[in-house]
């Protein structure tokens, strides 16, 4: 009789079934971090990350602030933005007839 009753205390025991819970949970964390850290995602991720860390300084390095801001300097600095944007703001790429939905495919 004994035996049963402390099986039905540990079944009624808050704290053991919330501890039991809590192992379950540092489990299936701990497989889930797992099989991400030997997964190929996880190397793609930092591959993408890498290079967007290399294409954010390669950007930054195309401005150089003089130490002198006069107005000469920034009516020339605007207008190298400007041009830059205005690149890049081209209509002629595509031409109506590969933009229908037949052409893309819709």
């Amino acid at each position: 009789m004994e035996n049963n009753d402390d099986k039905t205390l540990l079944r009624n025991n808050p704290f053991f079934v919330i501890g039991i819970a809590c192992l379950i949970a540092i489990i299936m964390f701990a497989v889930s971090f797992l099989s991400y850290y030997n997964s190929d995602t996880r190397k793609t991720i930092e591959q993408i990350q890498a290079n967007n860390l290399n294409t954010e300084t390669e950007q930054t390095n195309d401005v150089v602030v003089s130490t002198d801001l006069n107005a000469n300097y920034i009516d020339n600095l605007e207008k190298s933005i400007t041009d830059k944007i205005l690149a890049g703001d081209d209509d002629a790429d595509f031409s109506p007839e590969e933009l229908t939905d037949s052409a893309l495919g819709l």
